[in-house]
């Protein structure tokens, strides 16, 4: 019954191992911003509303990353009583991806990744800040994997 929210948290938990490989070995080995990008992930997110949907706690939802940050917001943060930063977290992630997607112009100034839309709206990138998100979502993976266990340490029993 349970078995597409496990496997997404086990995603979740290797992303995160490759996460921490990509920041603290690969990266300062060859200095390309570009990877930096590629260590933001949200797959935490995703196994948490399904595990909530599976136990019939949310009704379906828009499975976009909005969507599930939106779901996220109204029916799951205040349950669990998750910390605010968390949603922060995940709504920047939202809006890198979608300066990724749609940035026509990227450049490398030093060691910042600049990200720059049509609008010449801008977002900046460096490793400092990509090691403050990788904390931080180690911790969402790591409060996810907690309200995960003890609901199905519950129903078990």
């Amino acid at each position: 019954m349970g078995e597409a929210y496990v496997e997404l948290m086990q995603q979740a938990r290797k992303q995160m191992h490759l996460a921490d490989h990509m920041v603290y070995v690969t990266y300062p080995m060859v200095q390309e911003t570009r990877f930096l990008l590629a260590i933001l992930n949200h797959v935490a997110l995703q196994a948490l509303l399904e595990f909530e949907y599976i136990y019939k706690r949310i009704d379906a939802f828009n499975r976009t990353f909005a969507g599930e940050i939106r779901t996220y917001k109204e029916k799951i943060q205040g349950r669990y009583g998750m910390d605010a930063k968390y949603l922060k977290l995940l709504q920047r992630l939202m809006d890198l991806e979608k300066y990724d997607k749609n940035s026509p112009v990227r450049f490398k100034r030093g060691d910042k990744y600049i990200l720059s839309t049509t609008e010449y709206n801008m977002s900046v990138l460096d490793l400092a800040t990509i090691k403050r998100y990788n904390e931080l979502a180690k911790k969402f993976v790591s409060a996810v994997s907690d309200i995960t266990a003890k609901t199905e340490h519950v129903n078990v029993i």
